[in-house]
């Protein structure tokens, strides 16, 4: 969420994801049908730490399910089901990343008042400016 809107991935991020990742794909009764509730910003470590959990699969029978990516207090948050001790580990490394990533375009960013973004998007944010740049973006981008 920036500047009190609640931002998703844009599609063709989402349909990425889902068509790679087999244990991406939702099931409609999940909370995030409707797409992932973080940034773009954080597609490319999302996308990392998916290969390397597919790769992790590939070696074990083990049952795993992603059941919803959110941000949440400025945080990406990744709720699953089953796994490995080595996917906990890749999920708790790609948190831990993403509290240095910029959720709008992925640079390096920092937690401040509850958004982890890059200089240039706290810049926009404490201009005030924030969510009308930040629609801009996702459209550029193709996300609405």
């Amino acid at each position: 969420m920036v500047d009190g809107v609640t931002i998703y991935m844009n599609t063709k991020h989402t349909k990425a994801l889902i068509d790679k990742y087999a244990f991406m794909r939702p099931d409609p009764a999940d909370r995030w049908v409707f797409g992932f509730m973080c940034g773009d910003g954080w597609f490319g470590i999302i996308d990392k730490a998916c290969a390397e959990i597919a790769r992790e699969l590939e070696h074990t029978f083990a049952y795993f399910h992603v059941d919803q990516i959110k941000e949440k207090f400025g945080s990406l948050r990744v709720y699953y089901s089953g796994g490995t001790e080595k996917i906990a580990a890749i999920v708790d490394d790609l948190e831990s990343t993403a509290n240095r990533t910029c959720e709008i375009c992925g640079r390096p960013g920092y937690n401040k008042d509850m958004f982890v973004l890059c200089d240039g998007h706290h810049q926009q944010l404490a201009a005030g400016k924030m969510f009308e740049n930040v629609l801009e973006e996702l459209w550029s981008n193709d996300a609405i």
